[in-house]
């Protein structure tokens, strides 16, 4: 379980708090709107790579 955050933390050199954190601040609720019209919105988490400064 968690398999593919702790890859993605190794690969990124991140701790998985560091990575879900900004997706906490967005209330665990982001979405995404394809450019296919007859498909609806992606539930999701939208990963970015933490900064390292």
């Amino acid at each position: 379980m968690g398999l593919f955050i702790r890859h993605l933390c190794e690969a990124w050199s991140c701790t998985v708090e560091s990575l879900l954190a900004p997706v906490e601040q967005r209330n665990w609720s982001d979405t995404y709107v394809l450019d296919d019209e007859a498909l609806s919105s992606v539930s999701g988490y939208l990963l970015q790579r933490p900064s390292t400064t």
